[in-house]
């Protein structure tokens, strides 16, 4: 999960769809109505949107993150997160 669909979440899940094909679902959380919506306008995201559902990218839209919960290794990962309506 990538959390932001902006210029670095967008780029971020873009090129790990591109590196592990269909090995990996991406997904990328985001709070605006659509990505780019505050930066390039919703016409401009909405196209960016289309691109990367074509590509295999899930982008769920109006959602924050509302905690982190860590995994109980010594590597400190991130095991879940709870979303909240935005």
């Amino acid at each position: 999960m990538i959390i932001g669909a902006s210029f670095i979440g967008s780029e971020c899940a873009a090129s790990l769809k591109m590196h592990y094909k269909d090995a990996v679902n991406i997904t990328v959380v985001n709070g605006e109505a659509c990505p780019f919506e505050r930066t390039l306008g919703a016409k401009i995201g909405e196209f960016y949107q289309k691109e990367h559902s074509d590509n295999g990218v899930t982008i769920i839209n109006k959602v924050f993150i509302k905690s982190a919960n860590a995994s109980e290794d010594d590597e400190k990962r991130v095991k879940s997160v709870s979303l909240s309506d935005g």
